[in-house]
């Protein structure tokens, strides 16, 4: 078990991390969410003790980290991709961390076995991909067989069958009484493997609460009403004062009832129905929704106060002095600049006399000059092959 009290971290002016509390209990995967600088990475270094807090406490099965003999065997935790020397194989990398906390060599390879890297130990990490490096380090976080996982974006860098294989794992890890507390900007990848989340925003809490909860809470819920008679059932939805709207395909999207109700409605009436199902928002739409005020990075357009100030231009009358581009006065080519006086060709300078055609013209009965000699063009016309 995990327990943040009153947790604050500030670097100079800074706030962090701002009176957190929260607790991450055994048996489920609790994921841990916010926008970018929302101070999750620095509360996970505040649990394993990587930096002091300014103030409140964070206990790990009742104790600080500090305080954990062989900790290893506590938590572990992966939160750097590339925490290992690249010039190391990946099996001695492994090894010196074992004997750091008295365990047994042999879990190096069961653990190397367990991610997947067996084939690939004797190499040297350094030319490990980052799916890889990941794995690598997730077997280095398993080599004490913790109670307690700390994962920080475990599925950066993997494909989708070692997302998958990842998702199971932390399940699997969960079911068997273990505390999984993960981080991750996936939201769907979260929606699918997180019982419980935790999120924060500006280093403050802003939810801890189920998963499903948190979805089924959010405002993007409706109810989907599909009917060849949908304008009859549009009327009484009117009539009951209910919220709804058309969908591009006709469909009724009923915000506010139940879908029970709708159905119930429906059929008092003995109208037709096509479809009837409940709809939810994503995990992503009810995070953004409920983060939107926390986000410190915002896209699509400049921050407040940033950009040219008003009536940025150039100043008034910018552009070249008066006069500027006209020559001086007097300036041009000196007097009598030009050829000399008699420059021309030299008498006689021309073609030779009779150059050109031949006296009375082309000789009788040829081609007119500039005409292409006899039988030169495009060779006689044959008839189709099989004619003629």
């Amino acid at each position: 078990m995990i327990e943040a009290h009153s947790l604050t971290k500030r670097y100079g002016n800074t706030v962090a991390v701002d009176n957190l509390s929260f607790t991450v209990q055994p048996g489920r995967v609790t994921g841990f969410l916010g926008p970018n600088g929302a101070g999750k990475s620095t509360t996970m270094r505040l649990i394993l003790g990587l930096d002091r807090p300014t103030g409140g406490t964070v206990l790990i099965n009742g104790r600080h980290y500090a305080s954990l003999h062989q900790p290893l065997r506590n938590v572990g935790a992966l939160l750097e991709t590339k925490a290992f020397h690249p010039g190391r194989r990946a099996v001695h990398h492994l090894r010196w961390i074992a004997a750091s906390n008295g365990i047994p060599s042999r879990r190096v390879q069961e653990v190397l076995e367990t991610v997947g890297l067996t084939a690939v130990a004797s190499k040297r990490a350094g030319g490990y991909s980052l799916g890889m490096s990941q794995r690598l380090q997730l077997a280095a976080a398993l080599l004490g067989d913790p109670q307690i996982l700390l994962l920080d974006e475990p599925v950066n860098g993997l494909d989708p069958e070692g997302i998958q294989w990842m998702r199971q794992f932390m399940q699997n890890w969960a079911q068997r009484g273990g505390t999984v507390f993960v981080s991750s900007h996936l939201l769907s990848e979260m929606a699918v493997t997180a019982d419980h989340l935790v999120i924060i925003g500006r280093g403050r809490l802003i939810a801890d609460v189920p998963t499903k909860e948190f979805v089924s809470r959010s405002a993007g819920g409706f109810v989907r009403v599909r009917s060849p008679q949908a304008d009859k059932i549009e009327q009484l939805l009117t009539e009951k004062g209910a919220d709804f709207s058309r969908e591009p395909d006709g469909a009724l999207a009923v915000r506010g009832v139940e879908a029970a109700r709708v159905g119930e409605l429906v059929a008092e009436h003995g109208l037709v129905l096509h479809e009837l199902s409940p709809q939810q928002a994503s995990l992503e739409e009810a995070f953004l929704a409920i983060t939107r005020s926390a986000q410190e990075f915002h896209t699509g357009g400049p921050a407040a106060g940033v950009g040219p100030p008003p009536e940025y231009g150039p100043p008034p009358e910018y552009g070249p002095p008066p006069g500027y581009g006209a020559p001086p006065p007097g300036y041009g080519p000196p007097p009598g600049y030009g050829p000399p006086p008699g420059y021309g060709p030299p008498p006689g300078y021309g073609p030779p006399p009779g150059y050109g055609s031949p006296p009375g013209g082309p000789p009788s009965g040829g081609p007119p000059l500039g005409s292409p000699p006899p039988g030169y063009g495009p060779p006689p016309q044959t008839p189709p092959y099989g004619q003629g």
